[in-house]
């Protein structure tokens, strides 16, 4: 039998109840580490206090925060594994990337956020929680820093939570990874379903890669969520990534 969703934390209640929601439902994600709760209530703090005044979220109310945000960021600890370096690829608000930073000490993040205000607020409470040593914030485009040397094929594992469709995120993304490093693209059920048909052929134009489809407990999550895990498996040809007008003019599943 199916087991019942869980009911989320009151949105407008205080975080410190939110907080505790969070680390009951963590807890049952597996990966047995507990979380720093003062670490992340500083970070959902500074995050409500910018986002009166830039939009990094629609809403700062820390039920929502810690439901639809933290939590779906955590979702990805106990598939990391040993990863040692990530970057995130259109960071915003820090979801995933900051989290698993805060989260995860053996991992050194970049951050990639094209958008000066909230690559400011990255990089602040980054150094405000002492993260900045292994978390760097670069403000570029990721198709620009895709095709530098100090960041092509350096990582061992991606995310991007909201970036776009599947072609794009591994457009993006690949040429960022190691051979043997992963993508871990976060979708919606429904999302993962319609983007499978294109597997094949996105691993045809990118060099080679193995794909699994992990589907997330909703009765931890509260909604229909699923991981695409894409392992690279051999170098992404050297034209990848193209400028950002090329891709979202032929998207890289019809190339």
């Amino acid at each position: 039998m199916r087991k019942p969703t869980p009911t989320p934390p009151d949105a407008a209640g205080s975080l410190a109840e939110a907080l505790g929601w969070l680390d009951r439902q963590a807890g049952l994600l597996g990966g047995g580490r507990p979380l720093p709760l003062a670490e992340l209530e500083t970070f959902l703090n500074e995050l409500s206090a910018y986002n009166e005044h830039t939009n990094l979220v629609a809403s700062s109310e820390p039920g929502r925060l810690v439901s639809e945000h933290v939590l779906d960021s955590l979702s990805l600890c106990p598939l990391l594994g040993h990863a040692g370096s990530l970057v995130d690829i259109g960071s915003g608000a820090g979801f995933p990337g900051l989290v698993l930073a805060i989260v995860m000490p053996e991992l050194t993040v970049t951050l990639v956020e094209s958008v000066g205000k909230k690559a400011g607020f990255l990089a602040s409470v980054s150094e405000r929680l002492g993260l900045a040593p292994r978390v760097e914030v670069v403000c570029e485009r990721a198709e620009s820093i895709g095709r530098q040397a100090r960041y092509r094929e350096r990582y061992e594992a991606a995310t991007a939570r909201a970036v776009g469709a599947l072609g794009v995120v591994v457009e993006l993304s690949f040429p960022l990874l190691q051979v043997g490093g992963s993508l871990y693209a976060q979708r919606s059920r429904k999302q993962a379903e319609n983007e499978r048909p294109q597997i094949d052929e996105l691993s045809r134009l990118m060099g080679g890669y193995s794909a699994q489809t992990i589907d997330l407990g909703s009765e931890v999550i509260g909604r229909e969520l699923a991981v695409i895990k894409l392992t690279k498996t051999a170098p992404t040809p050297e034209r990848y990534p193209r400028p950002m007008a090329q891709i979202k003019r032929n998207p890289l599943a019809s190339a």
